[in-house]
């Protein structure tokens, strides 16, 4: 998707290096699991095992690299709540036709979750989709789910 920069280029920014990190770390995920299946047919155990340890670091370190970036070139963390909004929807125009957009979704909370303070973590910010159980009286864990949410639902009225 094409941003228009008149509307808002810190907003529009901020979505590309959003998308950006999160292409390399997807990037460098991809090849070290094509550096894995090597190692194993190799039956390299410890080079395996290392393989594993960095795919795991991998995405961390993008998080954290991804969220200095944007303190660094956009002060993010003293940006107003609508720059942040609109760099949500830039966001998602990114992912239209984007391979691993849920995961990019993710990536973008984890940022922004590194960068603002817990009274931003809801769906005007972040990525959220909530999940609800259907009641079930055959399954302890379900109605206990389904307990909670209706107690939480009353009291929060």
């Amino acid at each position: 998707m094409l941003i228009p920069e008149y509307y808002n280029p810190v907003a529009r920014d901020i979505a590309l290096a959003l998308i950006e990190g999160f292409n390399k770390h997807y990037r460098l995920f991809r090849e070290c699991n094509r550096q894995a299946k090597t190692l194993f047919e190799e039956a390299n155990w410890q080079g395996l095992q290392q393989s594993i340890r960095d795919r795991i670091q991998f995405y961390d370190d993008r998080v954290r690299e991804t969220a200095i970036r944007l303190s660094r070139e956009f002060h993010a963390g003293l940006l107003d709540d609508e720059i942040w909004q609109q760099a949500k929807l830039y966001f998602i125009g990114l992912l239209t036709n984007h391979k691993q957009p849920e995961l990019a979704e993710t990536f973008f909370n984890s940022v922004f979750t590194r960068i603002l303070h817990r009274d931003y973590f809801n769906n005007d910010f972040i990525f959220i989709r909530l999940k609800r159980f259907p009641p079930s009286t055959s399954n302890p864990i379900r109605r206990r789910i389904a307990a909670i949410t209706r107690a939480t639902a009353i009291c929060t009225r």
